[in-house]
């Protein structure tokens, strides 16, 4: 499988993106955010429609929600070309997915999909990616990790870890078997206990049938006698029937009488009523005349309370106009106080436009003078920065000698070197005296110039800050006199409106003696007035008492004739208490009788259902003793399973183990023959996937080799591990490899040896590519993907 092009439509940071892939190595360049890792997560995404984020974070964060995702891949594989197409669709980010080979439609569906890639590729999403991708973190990891973690990684990368989680879970399972089986074993009877359990069900249902037997005998004298009483408490409802109405007749008669005394009652309350009323009315008749007198004093009252009100407001006004002319002589002289001090403003406001155009002047002066500052600094750093790039060329020119390289063209010096490192000399020294010197020195000059400066400006705005305090208590004294005046007004026109008020009730006449003496006579006045008038409403009852009256003489004549009817209809009647008092004794004999075949049979009912409860309950337990026996074979024979399971288990993981390290230990040998040039012979990953180098036929730890020998060898050992995936996966099916920042934090000459390997490791893969953000090393590759 080789990749031929990607295309990304709001697809994370790319709003519209193609990327067309090459054979041999290929860099993908950019800054750390330029979205090179974005490319292989879409690639993933495409083949496998899955990533590590959530569907909202994959869309590009500026498109609009009806716009969609979508992502096409074009890969090779078997000399035929495909085309995958996955898409995020709508609001809710619908997933579709299509897949071509050539023009020819061979799958829709996400399903669909994912079930013919993952048979095409021969491998899932976590063994493809482990297949074809490598970080600088996972290669340092090989090599210094200790060995436990290190055999977990690389257990990890092969997908062994989910055989032992497979061996683990087995363990666990059979654990919880033989933990059930045991306990199966502890709750099953003993066959003695079984024997003692049938017997007692066949003696329980010999005792039943006697027990149904004695059940239908008493059911039937139960029925008969259930008969008797029946007729018995028909006669006794009859004859209650008659007793009812013989009662009801009596209570009648006693509510009659009832009734009679109530009316008696409240016809003696109505004629003592009737009295009371009639003498009011002649009392009323007698007083009448107070009637009038009460409304022609309140009238009087009346107008002299009005009179009393104006005086107490005559009063008050006289009282206020005197208070009201202290206040506008007090205000007419602060007014003229205010006025003196605020003609000392326009004076004040000349001195502040003078001081501020000062302050404008030297404020221009010192922007200038910065300017100039952060040029003659910028200018001394780049010299100093020339300085030490022309040192430190020098200095590594002069420690590899003529070998070294060109600073310009890279090539070696030879012949130049002398003629280089005099130039290097002599631009420093240049540099140092014109450049350097002379910027250091106007920026002293410039800097002293630039303090005296700001004193002087600190003065000015000192005094500046002085006036606004000045202007700012000048303003507050005119606020202040704007008020007074205001208010001088204000008081003025309320003395005029009281002098006009005053005037209006100069003629007022207001005799108080008069009317404290009209009040004493309204007061006995008003006391009769309300007796009156509070026998009014009862003078007004005087004709409903007497129809009331006439009333209740009508009732007791109608009471004293329903009285008479009802003592002759008793008379009559044909209740007999003695016949009743014979038919309660027999009701009562046939009751008890009917209670006690009631209480045999129900004892017959809870020994029938004892009984039953037996039956069942042994039964039960019998059945229950069959299943766990059945329940228990089950279990060892499930048991016995697991155990055939985990011995194929162990089978497989040593078939494995004896084929992946030997396979990656060759692999990795000749990658390693390789890249440097025949001087390691062979590397050597053991069971436990430790590593070993064979340096003239010794075998050796990693960690005794330079850096750049570990790095070459952690890069041929994760190549090794990838190209094994491979073969046990999908019959060498991919045909690309892809590795995420592997230059890490080395060196050039580190970078260099890298790049280098990776050349000659590229004729065993069609496509190689490497992520990286050192924009020096992407004249090293075939092609290059560069990102801003």
């Amino acid at each position: 499988m080789t990749l031929n092009k990607l295309t990304l439509k709001n697809f994370k940071r790319y709003r519209e993106k193609e990327f067309e892939f090459s054979f041999g190595l290929t860099g993908i360049i950019g800054k750390n955010g330029a979205g090179k890792s974005t490319i292989f997560e879409a690639i993933i995404f495409a083949l496998y429609g899955e990533s590590r984020q959530n569907k909202e974070s994959l869309k590009y964060s500026k498109a609009e929600p009806k716009e969609e995702l979508l992502v096409t891949l074009y890969f090779s594989m078997n000399e035929k070309e495909y085309r995958i197409e996955r898409s995020l669709r709508g609001k809710a980010l619908t997933a579709k997915a299509e897949l071509y080979c050539a023009s020819e439609h061979i799958a829709s569906s996400v399903k669909g999909v994912n079930a013919t890639i993952t048979k095409l590729i021969g491998m899932n999403k976590e063994a493809f990616v482990n297949t074809i991708f490598a970080s600088q973190k996972e290669l340092t990891a090989l090599s210094q990790l200790k060995s436990d973690d290190r055999k977990k990684i690389i257990r990890k990368l092969l997908g062994l870890e989910r055989v032992d989680l497979i061996e683990k879970r087995i363990f666990s399972e059979r654990a919880d078997l033989n933990r059930e089986i045991k306990i199966f074993k502890e709750h099953l009877f003993s066959d003695e206990e079984r024997r003692l359990l049938e017997k007692g069900l066949d003696e329980s249902s010999s005792e039943l049938k006697r027990v149904e037997g004695g059940l239908e005998k008493l059911e039937t004298e139960f029925a008969d006698c259930q008969k008797s009483l029946e007729a018995l408490e028909i006669k006794s409802k009859e004859i209650q029937k008659l007793k009812e109405d013989y009662k009801s007749i009596e209570s009648n008669i006693a509510l009659l009488q009832s009734q009679k005394e109530q009316l008696t009652k409240a016809l003696t309350r109505v004629n003592s009523d009737l009295q009371k009323r009639q003498e009011s009315k002649y009392y009323y008749q007698e007083n009448k005349a107070i009637l009038k007198e009460y409304i022609e004093l309140k009238n009087t009252l009346a107008k002299l309370q009005k009179n009393k009100e104006l005086q107490i407001k005559k009063e008050g006004l006289e009282k206020e106009q005197v208070q009201l002319r202290k206040q506008l002589k007090q205000i007419g002289g602060e007014i003229k106080e205010f006025k003196a001090i605020l003609q000392k403003s326009p004076e004040l406001e000349l001195k502040r436009v003078k001081y501020s155009d000062a302050q404008s002047k030297y404020n221009q002066w010192l922007n200038e003078l910065q300017k100039r500052v952060k040029l003659l600094e910028a200018q001394k750093t780049k010299a100093q920065t020339l300085i030490e790039n022309s040192k430190k060329q020098l200095a590594g020119i002069t420690k590899l000698g003529k070998e070294a390289s060109c600073p310009t063209c890279t090539r070696a010096l030879l012949d130049e070197y002398d003629s280089v490192v005099a130039n290097l000399s002599a631009t420093i020294e240049t540099i140092s005296k014109r450049d350097l010197e002379s910027a250091t020195n106007e920026l002293t000059e410039l800097l002293k110039k630039k303090s005296e400066a700001e004193s002087k400006l600190k003065k000015i705005e000192k005094v500046l800050k002085q006036i606004e305090q000045e202007q700012k208590v000048l303003k507050s004294k005119e606020e202040s006199l704007i008020k007074k005046q205001q208010l001088y007004i204000q008081i003025k026109e309320s003395g005029l409106s009281n002098k006009e008020e005053l005037q209006r009730l100069a003629n007022l006449n207001y005799d108080k003696k008069e009317h404290i003496a009209l009040l004493k006579n309204f007061e006995k006045v008003e006391k009769l007035y309300n007796e009156l008038i509070a026998l009014k409403p009862l003078i007004d009852e005087l004709p409903a008492l007497n129809k009331q009256k006439e009333s209740f003489v009508k009732e007791l004549q109608n009471l004293q004739k329903d009285r008479e009817q009802s003592e002759s209809k008793l008379k009559k009647h044909d209740y007999s208490t003695k016949e009743e008092q014979a038919l309660t004794i027999k009701v009562k004999e046939a009751h008890h009788l009917k209670d006690s075949l009631n209480r045999q049979k129900q004892q017959k009912l809870v020994e029938r259902a004892n009984l039953n409860a037996v039956i069942k309950s042994n039964k039960e337990k019998l059945e229950s003793n069959s299943k766990k026996e059945k329940q228990l074979q089950n279990k060892i024979l499930e048991r016995d399973d697991l155990e055939r399971l985990k011995a194929y288990l162990a089978s497989f993981k040593s078939a494995i183990n004896s084929k992946v390290t030997p396979r990656i230990s060759q692999i990795a040998s000749d990658l390693f023959f390789e890249i440097t040039h025949g001087r390691y012979q062979h590397i050597e990953v053991d069971e436990a996937f430790d590593f070993y180098i064979y340096d003239e036929g010794k075998r050796h730890p990693l960690e005794r080799f330079s850096g750049g020998e570990i790095d070459l060898a952690n890069l041929v050992l994760r190549i090794a591990i990838s190209k094994t995936l491979n073969e046990l996966n999908s019959h060498n099916s991919i045909e690309f490899l892809a590795f995420d920042e592997v230059f890490g934090s080395q060196d050039e000459e580190r970078r260099y040896a890298i790049m280098d390997s990776f050349n000659k490791i590229s004729q065993h893969y069609r496509e190689i590519f490497l992520i990286s953000h050192e924009r020096e090393i992407k004249e090293m590759f075939e092609s290059v993907i560069e990102l801003a």
